[in-house]
């Protein structure tokens, strides 16, 4: 019998509010998990934006300088993640790879390296780059692969980056 690594188990965590959670790691820095409605970035199709949460993680609080490495808070967000997909078969996330600091690539990366740990195969995962001037802009979506708004979501996370890619100037064309 091989026994599950303690790096894979999820830390404890709690409900803070009706959409956000929050857990402490055995390093005492507290995460958060944030969950919004997400209608404002598909103001263009109405069904999608109804039925898409953005989803936000964040370090709320840190005693050190630097964050430690820690697998178990991928395992922690990844599960509070696929219980929203239990909760909300129905559902779609949308992420905002954070770009403040220059790093968005790699959190995109280890993004996505959390959820092929898991073992998501039922999930599907769209990518864009959304270029306005010099900032690109790494978004996400994920959502159930057998969801029966599939194509209506790809084509509205689709056209969100080919709308924010339109110069003002161009609209007139």
């Amino acid at each position: 019998m091989q026994m599950e690594s303690n790096l894979s188990i999820p830390y404890n965590f709690k409900p803070v509010g009706p959409s956000k959670f929050e857990f402490v790691t055995d390093f005492r820095v507290t995460y958060s998990v944030t969950f919004a409605k997400g209608d404002q970035y598909f103001p263009n199709h109405v069904r999608v934006g109804e039925l898409l949460q953005t989803v936000y993680f964040q370090v709320q609080n840190n005693l050190e300088d630097k964050i430690p490495i820690d697998p178990r808070v991928g395992a922690t967000i990844s599960f509070i993640v696929l219980q929203y997909f239990e909760r909300n078969p129905q559902g779609a996330l949308f992420f905002i790879h954070d770009g403040s600091d220059g790093k968005e690539r790699g959190r995109k990366q280890k993004f996505e390296a959390w959820f092929r740990k898991v073992g998501a195969e039922h999930l599907r995962e769209e990518n864009t780059e959304i270029t306005l001037g010099r900032i690109s802009i790494l978004t996400s979506i994920l959502f159930p692969k057998n969801h029966p708004l599939a194509d209506e979501i790809v084509e509205a996370f689709e056209g969100m980056g080919n709308a924010a890619a339109i110069k003002p100037d161009q609209e007139d064309l």
